[in-house]
């Protein structure tokens, strides 16, 4: 598990990315969020945090495997 958070490798970064891009998605087809108006604005703010959470990781295991390719060459 420490390679995970400390040094990703490609296949972990894409499965990260791949697992947020999908539930982002199977949330926003399953509850019809951007074409129902029947959300009150806490749903709306849990959805945004979720969201934000999922991009968050994505994006950080992203900068670590790119930090770690990059010193890796020097």
């Amino acid at each position: 598990m420490k390679t995970w958070i400390s040094a990703p490798i490609k296949n972990q970064v894409i499965l990260i990315c791949s697992i947020t891009t999908y539930l982002f998605l199977r949330l926003l087809v399953a509850t019809d969020f951007l074409t129902n108006e029947k959300f009150s604005n806490s749903q709306y703010l849990i959805f945004g945090i979720l969201i934000t959470l999922g991009f968050a990781i994505s994006s950080v295991a992203f900068i670590l495997y790119r930090t770690n390719k990059t010193t890796k060459a020097s």
